[in-house]
């Protein structure tokens, strides 16, 4: 299934507050930072954690292009990222 290589929660005002990024995921490398309030997937408002993984794994597998619009000082942008393979990320050895 699809994957960001985010760890969030719910924000009080909306969307989803990034707590922490995988390094080398995708979020990441598209340049997602920690504090980042994402408020839609593909143009359509997060309701909440359930709703985000829901509908990004509806997607389907790894490779699926998704668009992410993060909340960054204020400023919206939309982000086109490529979704990772999770299990491929874990296996990874730290380092390489």
């Amino acid at each position: 299934q699809a994957w960001l290589g985010i760890h969030s929660q719910e924000h009080p005002e909306g969307g989803l507050q990034i707590q922490r990024l995988s390094p080398d995921g995708p979020a990441a490398l598209a340049g997602l930072q920690r504090g980042d309030r994402i408020l839609a997937l593909d143009s359509t408002a997060i309701t909440g954690l359930s709703d985000f993984y829901r509908r990004l794994w509806a997607k389907g597998p790894a490779g699926s292009r998704v668009e992410l619009t993060p909340l960054r000082d204020g400023v919206s942008r939309k982000v086109q990222i490529t979704s990772g393979d999770r299990l491929a990320a874990m296996r990874k050895p730290k380092g390489v």
